[in-house]
């Protein structure tokens, strides 16, 4: 009996010298643990990770500025604008856990269906501001709808003429711009490069909804001698939409507006001569998106058919370009 209660303690000495050995492993694992939403590594989860998925979303930041694998919140293997709105909701308390952490808690969907809703975005008249080094214009960026929960756009535009300037107002880093609207927990962030303006952006108070109208305005500094009424190409803006979803992650429906080639949200004599612009070259469309507006007959080419077309919209003689 002595010699069995003799083994008895020896082996319990000997489990409880190999109990570190099981439970360090697993308390080193929870440290390393990466907390979702927290791209900074800060420990909390507030407005500074969701401009900082923002400026990854619109190209200001690389995978080496923040931690990706704590910003896709929704799981579906790609960040994007979405999760700059679950992390912005999340930081004023509308969720309480991510769609990629299932079920529990108050949380949003995943999404990735098809909304009911469509939008067109349009260009707004410039607001044109005097300094002493040079003009500057205001662009404004309009949407239609107010189920626009988050998107993602690019505006293209001739570098000849114009140029990006994210050193106005809010400079985050050269040749980026945004604004955080703390009353609102509104956020949006562009990124200027070459030829084209990356916007992201959540239009309004993720707690309230999002009424339609201007959600951004973007600067540009003008040439030397350049005009909005004097260059037709200051006017040859463009907008392509890459993302846009409502606050259940479901894309909405873009519409474009066919003979609309300023992208201003109507249809005027000032489409009808970019268009004839174009065909004489005094003018190059900027990219297909634009191309595919002023083709309003749909035969592949811009010539004097469409603007011909066009004219006859805007006199009434035709409503429709089908």
């Amino acid at each position: 009996m002595k010699i069995t209660r003799k083994i008895l303690a020896a082996a319990l000495a000997a489990l409880l010298a190999l109990a570190p050995l099981f439970i360090f492993p697993a308390a080193a694992e929870t440290e390393g643990a990466v907390l979702l939403g927290d791209v900074d590594g800060d420990g909390q989860i507030n407005t500074t990770d969701a401009r900082l998925i923002a400026g990854y979303v619109v190209g200001q930041f690389t995978e080496n500025d923040l931690n990706l694998s704590a910003a896709d919140v929704n799981g579906d293997g790609v960040v994007s604008v979405y999760d700059v709105l679950l992390v912005l909701r999340f930081s004023c308390s509308c969720i309480d856990s991510f769609p990629v952490e299932g079920g529990g808690g108050s949380t949003d969907s995943a999404g990735g269906g098809q909304s009911d809703a469509s939008v067109t975005f349009s260009i707004g008249s410039p607001i044109i501001t005097q300094y002493p080094d040079g003009a500057m214009a205001y662009i404004p960026i309009n949407a239609t709808a107010s189920a626009v929960a988050a998107c993602t756009l690019e505006l293209s535009y001739n570098p000849s003429v114009m140029t990006f300037d994210g050193s106005v107002y809010y400079n985050i880093n050269y040749g980026s711009y945004g604004d955080y609207n703390s009353s609102q927990n509104s956020l949006w962030m562009a990124h200027g490069f070459s030829d084209k303006v990356r916007l992201c952006f959540i239009p309004t108070s993720p707690k309230d909804g999002n009424p339609a109208g201007t959600v951004a305005y973007l600067p540009f500094r003008l040439a030397a001698g350049a005009s909005f009424s004097s260059d037709p190409n200051i006017s040859n803006f463009n907008i392509q939409v890459q993302e846009c979803r409502d606050f259940a992650g479901d894309f909405i429906h873009i519409v474009k507006l066919k003979g609309d080639v300023n992208g201003d949200g109507k249809i005027d004599t000032v489409d009808a001569r970019l268009v004839l612009q174009n065909i004489i070259g005094k003018l190059t469309f900027v990219n297909m998106n634009c191309f595919d507006v002023a083709d309003v007959n749909g035969d592949g080419k811009v010539d004097t058919v469409d603007a011909r077309l066009i004219l006859q919209y805007i006199v009434g003689k035709i409503t429709s370009f089908d």
